[in-house]
């Protein structure tokens, strides 16, 4: 294990307590007729919560809130304040923001945006954004609470020098040392002149310190600092202090990455008993050491000890996801989801150490069902999660929920529209970008908050408990196999893994040496120049092959490369056939699919087809006598010309004669009707079918979803210079659509299978956003396909799936068809079918 793995858990979140001090309360017998026995309650309150007493101080500071007549008093947001502090300690998120927020609200009409008052609660939500993963929102707050204090009470004051503390500590998370050190030494500095340097919050400087001397590899420094800070706590609170407690992890930590056994196993012993004495199995901090334990003993060898450590705290992630999850919006969850990935890579870590260097470990059995049950429960949640409270609200009677909903979808509308205008235009229509998304975040999170109280939706929400192995093997038949590729690490770390699960056996094979840039670079060029390609074969699909050997079915759960190749177009030289012959693919954001497998028949179904094709594109002309900002200056399309797509339209018409041979009823948009306007009114048709110009651009944003505004359609060119729509119609206007009763939607186009790849959630793009709309499956392609051919397989595909084949059965059935009459897998090899 290296080093700077160790240092990383060094550095995770060690500052949870440092927040800004919450004001004592004075009750005023003005407010209430009873103040004696209310400040008792309050006091019974305050001590509960210095003694852990988490469960009965929350009880008793909701008592409070009930007690107090004025709903509208400093006290009342006093304890409200206090009670989301004290949810924050815990690990519950959710419930703190909601409640800081309300504070936040309260003390700027009550005191105003510049106050003191403010500042506080700007401290304290930002903290919890902090642990959110939402780290801009985080920053804003505390570099506003800053601001206050130093105007209010100079840069020499303890709350000033609170949020030096916390900014030190979100600089520190986010790598931007230089600014962190700044912080740190300024309230060091502050808190020893003010408080003296036995004081625990000169302590916390102290500990702070320690991470930055240990990222500088100063580790004899760094130990004096968490000496003196773990020497501080236990003259003010003695040992049994969570402060004191935490102080100790860190040390361990650092005798940890220097290698010295003997401190390191006996701080982690004593900090276990505290552990043990104080907290709930649940609470942030004592994760943090479980998880700091397990690495020691990683490190050790001593991996009976680590397994357990390692479960129980994906366990505890796990369950604390799915409790923060309800007042997040999709861009919080993926942060939250981001932020929490330490662990989870941790974890992967040590069962690849295990598979490579510890292969007859005997609790490996144990270990491979619990890799496979984590990432059951883990990989796509976030989709699974926003389709599940999407359809269960439209399915609800709760009113006021289904009015949200749609008033975030308006704003949504407005968004996209906007993205897509000039700045001139926006100012023109009045459309603020910015306030637009921070309203639209923050109705999502509204809508999710009212979801998770609506008993309605409770009764919906996804049980984890039922993806487990034995469940998955149970849903297998003899004849099929599921796969699931893992990947961990990052760069030239990144590792490969397949865990290949049949009805009987789980087997995981590392694939080795891939290199992500090069390889996908190779597959796409010898596809793209119509070369022989057998390099990938053996690199990416034999060391899987070897394992699964003949099945009739196989599930794939796809990461990394992998998202981006179509195993089909494999060619065998061994057998001198392509995989699209041997097996029936199921490609499938997660295993947890097999489980809820459902029949493909459309026998239940209501028939409706909605076809388009063959828009009328922006011509030359067209394009000389116009500003070429109309195409938008959030895509950079507007230099090219699409030509004219005359078999989309044969496609369509082909298409449409099938359906009706069938007793579909269908509706056809052909050229200047196939336009967003015409897309954006559809009303969950069976099946959609769009025949097109697609597109992909890259961009250097980090963050997944503003890709979805980088990947869509072309449609016809607006009537009548309509500003509304533009004829780009993207990942993230599709995930507007009402789907929710779509079987399958086909984009038959090229390349809108691409996108950014996500934390566990696959690729965010057309993909993403049609099934995001409540689509069950998507199938679209990989690169640039052939009209022509293009137009054939669809045909192929369509009469296959009527005569009753699977969709996956009918997909095969036409690529091994077309391979008859186009050998090489680019006329036939593009598209995949996505979803269910």
């Amino acid at each position: 294990m290296n080093n700077s793995y160790l240092t990383f858990l060094l550095y995770f979140i060690l500052f949870s307590s440092v927040s800004a001090q919450n004001s004592s309360i004075n009750y005023s017998e003005e407010e209430n007729t009873d103040s004696l026995a209310w400040n008792m309650l309050l006091d019974e309150a305050n001590y509960q919560q210095s003694r852990y007493d988490y469960k009965n101080a929350i009880q008793t500071y909701q008592n409070l809130l009930e007690q107090t007549k004025n709903k509208d008093s400093i006290y009342f947001f006093d304890v409200k304040n206090q009670l989301a502090n004290l949810y924050q300690q815990k690990g519950n998120y959710a419930e703190a923001e909601i409640l800081l927020s309300q504070c936040l609200d309260f003390n700027k009409n009550k005191f105003g945006e510049n106050s003191l008052e403010y500042a506080q609660v700007c401290n304290d939500l930002a903290v919890v954004s902090r642990f959110e993963g939402n780290y801009r929102k985080a920053e804003f707050l505390h570099l506003k609470a800053k601001e206050n204090q130093e105007k209010e009470l100079t840069k020499l004051s303890i709350p000033y020098a609170t949020s030096c503390l916390n900014l030190a500590e979100l600089y520190r998370i986010g790598n931007r040392y230089d600014k962190s050190e700044r912080y740190l030494m300024e309230a060091n500095n502050i808190l020893g002149n003010i408080l003296g340097r036995k004081h625990p919050d000169y302590a916390k400087s102290l500990v702070g310190l320690a991470d930055y001397h240990t990222y500088k590899n100063r580790f004899g420094m760094a130990e004096t600092a968490l000496e003196k800070a773990r020497q501080i706590y236990a003259e003010n609170y003695s040992k049994q202090n969570l402060d004191y407690a935490n102080t100790c992890v860190s040390l361990a930590n650092l005798y940890t990455l220097q290698d010295n056994y003997q401190k390191g196993l006996s701080l982690f012993k004593e900090v276990e008993y505290i552990y043990n004495s104080l907290l709930g199995k649940n609470h942030p901090d004592y994760v943090f050491f479980l998880n700091s334990y397990a690495v020691f003993y990683q490190k050790y060898g001593f991996y009976d000890k680590a397994q357990p450590l390692f479960i129980r705290v994906i366990e505890i992630k796990l369950q604390e996801l799915q409790n923060n999850f309800y007042s997040l919006s999709e861009k919080e969850k993926l942060s939250y989801i981001q932020s929490n990935d330490v662990y989870f890579d941790n974890f992967a870590a040590f069962f690849v150490h295990i598979m490579t260097e510890k292969p007859d470990y005997r609790g490996f059995t144990q270990l491979l069902e619990a890799m496979i049950n984590i990432q059951m429960a883990r990989k796509g949640i976030l989709l699974s999660e926003n389709q599940r409270i999407q359809k269960a609200i439209l399915s609800s009677k709760n009113s006021k929920l289904i009015e949200k909903y749609e008033e975030w979808k308006q704003i949504k509308h407005q968004i996209a529209l906007g993205n897509n205008l000039d700045l001139a235009k926006r100012k023109e229509l009045n459309l603020n970008l910015e306030e637009l998304k921070n309203t639209a975040n923050g109705l999502e999170k509204q809508i999710s908050a009212l979801s998770k109280r609506d008993d309605f939706l409770s009764s919906h929400q996804m049980n984890l408990e039922n993806y487990t192995l034995a469940n998955l093997q149970n849903s297998l038949d003899e004849n099929e196999t599921a796969v699931e590729i893992v990947t961990t690490g990052k760069g030239k770390d990144k590792t490969y893994i397949a865990i290949i699960v049949k009805k009987n056996k789980v087997t995981p094979v590392i694939i080795e040496n891939i290199d992500e840039a090069g390889d996908l670079a190779y597959y796409r060029n010898t596809i793209q120049f119509q070369l022989e390609n057998t390099e990938s074969y053996y690199k990416l699909w034999y060391p899987l092959q070897r394992e699964i050997g003949w099945v009739k079915r196989l599930y794939f759960s796809a990461d990394g490369i992998y998202n981006f190749i179509n195993p089909y177009t494999f060619y065998n030289p061994n057998t001198g056939k392509y995989i699209t012959k041997e097996w029936i693919l199921h490609s499938i954001t997660s295993l947890r699919e097999v489980i809820d497998k459902k029949q493909n028949s459309l026998t239940d179904k209501e028939k409706t087809a909605v076809l388009m094709g063959r828009p009328n594109y922006l011509s030359t002309k067209d394009k000389e006598n116009n500003d070429e900002t109309n195409l938008g200056e959030a895509l950079q399309l507007s230099t090219e010309i699409f030509t004219d797509l005359e078999q989309t339209e044969y496609e369509i018409k082909k298409i449409d004669s099938l359906l009706k041979k069938t007793s579909w009823k269908t509706e056809i948009f052909l050229k200047s009707n196939a336009s967003e306007e015409t897309l954006k009114q559809v009303f969950h048709p069976t099946v959609l079918h769009i025949a097109t110009h697609g597109y992909f651009e890259k961009t250097n944003n980090q963050n997944p979803l503003n890709s979805m505004l980088g990947a869509g359609i072309v449609l016809a060119q607006p009537k009548d210079n309509n500003q509304a729509e533009d004829g780009i119609f993207t990942a993230y206007e599709a995930s507007l659509l009402d789907l929710q009763k779509t079987e399958l939607v086909v984009i038959s186009a090229c390349e809108t299978g691409l996108g950014q790849i996500a934390s566990q959630e696959g690729v965010y793009g057309l993909q993403r956003g049609f099934r995001a709309a409540g689509a069950r499956n998507v199938l679209l392609s990989l690169w640039q396909v052939d009209d022509k051919a293009t137009q054939e397989l669809m045909t192929i595909f369509y009469k296959e799936w009527f005569e009753g084949k699977t969709k996956q059965e009918a997909l095969r059935n036409a690529q091994n068809q077309m391979r008859q009459k186009y050998e090489h897998p680019y006329y036939w090899g593009a598209f995949v079918l996505a979803g269910e």
